[in-house]
């Protein structure tokens, strides 16, 4: 199992449909505002590191993000 806490930067006044998007995902396990440099933190897991790779890529689809920095848990 790979899992990654994914920092979010979203796109200006589209956190709440960024935050409800993610959490709409099956693969994310948790999605929370926060304050900061970054809008949204979303814990993030897969069953291989290829598929934590398209996971993350696949979140930026959405057009309310655009910058993400992924922190890969070392197991």
């Amino acid at each position: 199992m790979a899992k990654a806490f994914v920092l979010v930067n979203t796109e200006i006044r589209k956190e709440e449909e960024a935050l409800k998007y993610l959490q709409g995902l099956p693969y994310v396990r948790g999605a929370y505002p926060v304050y900061g440099v970054y809008d949204i933190v979303a814990e993030v897991e897969a069953a291989s590191e290829e598929k934590l790779k398209e996971h993350v890529l696949n979140m930026r689809e959405s057009g309310k993000i655009y910058c993400t920095n992924t922190l890969r848990v070392i197991e």
